[in-house]
């Protein structure tokens, strides 16, 4: 099976991968746990068989032996970013084995780093109430200097409450406006307002047919529920002015109640 084995890199891998398991399978069941054992040491070149390694040694508490795989699951599989995430992520429970809470807010940091929100809050149970917003602080102002913040950043700002700086990040994507104003409009409500205002007429302005009218007049629904019927209703015939040479648009701005 092995020798008929052709394709690409990763086909190739897939499908050797595939029939070693079973192997295996076959090993661990008639030969008894050493074989077993040794079957899978011997191919840790393969992601698949690298884990069993790593959980075994876990559940043995050889945590030195699990940073080792792992370090080395890092350097072999760095074209693949889902693997390197795992290696690092058994990393971290090793160093947790281990009693290095420096290599493990290393790490999660890193994680987090990612976009996996889930890293961000082992790290915060990491530290002190006391010391938490200094190293919040670093946190987001990395992130601030980002061109484009991954998604991981304003979930950060909810979870902290740094409700300003949400804000601000709307202030700089105003389609943003529309998935968090709820977290928003009880504190900024004229800005909220100013800012869904500004992100609908910039849709109108690239709609261009009755589909994407209908879209525009579904987010001026949405302003409706966030900002009031009345101001709503300025808005609508604002936009009726402005845009009187399109009939399709004026049509949907007109079934909206």
């Amino acid at each position: 099976m092995l020798k008929a084995v052709k394709g690409d890199k990763w086909d190739t891998r897939y499908e050797t991968t595939r029939i070693k398991l079973l192997q295996w399978q076959l090993i661990d069941r008639f030969d008894g746990e050493i074989p077993s054992f040794e079957f899978i040491l011997n191919h840790t070149e393969l992601s698949a068989f690298r884990e069993k390694a790593i959980v075994y040694y876990l559940n043995k508490k050889e945590y030195n032996e699990v940073l080792k795989l792992c370090v080395e699951g890092q350097l072999i599989d760095q074209e693949h970013s889902g693997l390197v995430t795992k290696w690092k992520q058994y990393q971290i429970e090793a160093y947790e084995g281990l009693g290095d809470m420096d290599k493990q807010r290393e790490l999660a940091l890193e994680l987090m780093y990612g976009n996996d929100y889930e890293y961000f809050i082992k790290l915060k149970s990491m530290y002190e109430p006391d010391e938490w917003p200094l190293v919040r602080e670093g946190i987001v102002t990395v992130f601030e200097k980002q061109t484009y913040p991954p998604s991981i950043y304003a979930k950060i700002l909810i979870e902290e409450m740094l409700t300003e700086k949400l804000l601000a990040y709307c202030k700089r994507e105003r389609y943003y406006i529309e998935q968090f104003s709820p977290y928003l409009k009880s504190e900024f409500p004229n800005e909220v307002d100013d800012l869904y205002r500004q992100f609908i007429e910039s849709e109108a302005v690239k709609a261009s047919d009755r589909k994407k009218y209908r879209k525009v007049c579904k987010i001026i629904k949405t302003y409706n529920n966030v900002c009031g019927a009345d101001r709503a209703k300025v808005l609508i015939e604002h936009l009726k002015q402005i845009h009187i040479n399109r009939p399709a648009f004026i049509d949907e701005l007109t079934k909206l109640k």
